[in-house]
């Protein structure tokens, strides 16, 4: 059995796939004790509520 390039091509693109996605889920393991954004600690600016910008709308006539 041979291979051609169409061929090496699909494995390239396939063992890829696979290497992104097993890093994803190794980060998602390896940081999963540590606090991420939007967790709520006073260090962040995200856990501050933003005060809600009223914009009244005029009909002009």
């Amino acid at each position: 059995m041979s291979a051609n390039w169409q061929d090496l091509l699909a494995i390239g693109l396939v063992l890829a796939a696979a290497s992104y996605i097993a890093r994803r889920a190794w980060l998602v393991v390896a940081n999963r004790g540590q606090a991420g954004c939007g967790t709520g600690c006073e260090k962040c600016p995200s856990a501050k509520p933003a005060a809600a910008k009223l914009v009244q709308i005029e009909r002009t006539e």
